[in-house]
């Protein structure tokens, strides 16, 4: 599965209980679209923090073996070193409902005056990336630039302000109710499935997740909307509720599924899934690094993240020429001002759905 927003908020959780007060001591780039931190301080020792944007596997946690490093490093990964080495981490946090954390820095400028740079991940499947951020908010480059050629809605070029990814055209599911829910439901579409449904309305939700709670609610992971009945819709609300109860008060545990019949990997969640009734271990993983950590490396995305992305792993000795950033049109296709103030959007809330 993608690591979801509602995933990723207990990923972010753990990561900032272990690294808040560390400070980065190294900075490596093993592949194009891998970045790794290595932290000390803090519990544990120290640690490696991998920063993934594979489009099959975007990611962030920690990881025990040292990756291999090319000979001379690429230009991002030099830039990391001066900005960002040898800074404290003061949190790690997720804006709101989306796939993306932040990695807030305590550090020094070029004249030693104390400032704040901002490390943000955007795990967003082929839009991946990572952004380096000064304290005004702007950006000081980025894993990958994306110019007016490559996105015509938001460009991530050195000098522009950062802007969030554009919203998406759902409900926050922290602003809505099981009462709320249950009622919209019963004026939605016939013609589609809860899951389905489910997956349209809530901001952050993987459509495992959306299954589950179809799953729990009307004992099947694909209900047709037309076939609920009153009671599903009641029930609906009170597994809505009970999960972001779950949700809010950071209960969330880390569980790895395999395949009964030959344990191969399947999935990965947060929470004990039910909906595939005796198909699936369900096995708690010691934490959501290890979790992902494991997942990963089974699916074939560790050693060799190119092969996710169905990319030929090259040699080391031809990483760094590989690596060079296509050439950019004279012109861009959409004029962007690097002066304009950010703008942060936000998802849409319906008044009925607000939760109390």
């Amino acid at each position: 599965m993608p690591l979801d927003a509602i995933c990723l908020r207990a990923v972010t959780n753990e990561l900032n209980n272990v690294l808040a007060g560390c400070r980065v001591e190294k900075v490596y780039q093993p592949d194009r679209d891998e970045i790794v931190l290595q932290t000390r301080g803090g519990q544990g020792g120290p640690r490696r923090l991998l920063l993934s944007i594979a489009a099959g596997s975007p990611r962030v946690h920690f990881i025990d073996a040292a990756r291999e490093n090319p000979a001379a490093p690429p230009m991002f990964c030099m830039l990391l070193r001066k900005h960002v080495q040898g800074a404290k981490i003061a949190a790690v946090s997720q804006p709101a409902v989306e796939r993306m954390l932040t990695i807030e820095l305590d550090t020094t400028d070029e004249m030693g005056v104390p400032c704040k740079k901002h490390l943000i991940c955007e795990l967003m499947g082929k839009h991946s990336n990572v952004i380096l951020c000064g304290e005004d908010n702007r950006i000081i480059d980025a894993l990958r630039r994306v110019d007016g050629d490559l996105s015509g809605k938001r460009q991530v070029l050195p000098g522009l302000f950062y802007r969030m990814p554009p919203a998406q055209d759902k409900h926050d599911p922290f602003t809505v109710s099981g009462t709320g829910l249950a009622a919209a439901a019963s004026q939605a579409e016939e013609g589609q499935t809860l899951d389905r449904w489910l997956l349209s309305q809530l901001l952050g939700f993987s459509p495992l997740l959306c299954r589950e709670l179809s799953f729990r609610a009307t004992g099947d992971a694909a209900k047709p909307i037309a076939r609920m009945t009153d009671e599903n819709r009641q029930q609906l609300g009170k597994v809505y509720d009970d999960f972001m109860s779950y949700v809010e008060d950071n209960r969330a545990k880390p569980f790895l599924l395999t395949k009964v019949e030959d344990g191969a990997v399947f999935d990965f969640t947060f929470l004990p899934v039910t909906q595939y009734e005796g198909l699936m271990n369900v096995t708690q993983a010691d934490s959501f690094s290890a979790l992902l950590a494991a997942f990963f490396e089974k699916k074939g995305c560790s050693a060799a993240p190119a092969t996710c992305t169905k990319r030929s792993r090259m040699p080391a000795t031809a990483w760094p020429a590989s690596w060079r950033r296509r050439k950019r049109n004279s012109r861009l296709r959409t004029t962007v001002s690097s002066t304009s103030a950010p703008v942060n959007s936000s998802p849409r809330t319906c008044t009925s759905w607000k939760r109390a």
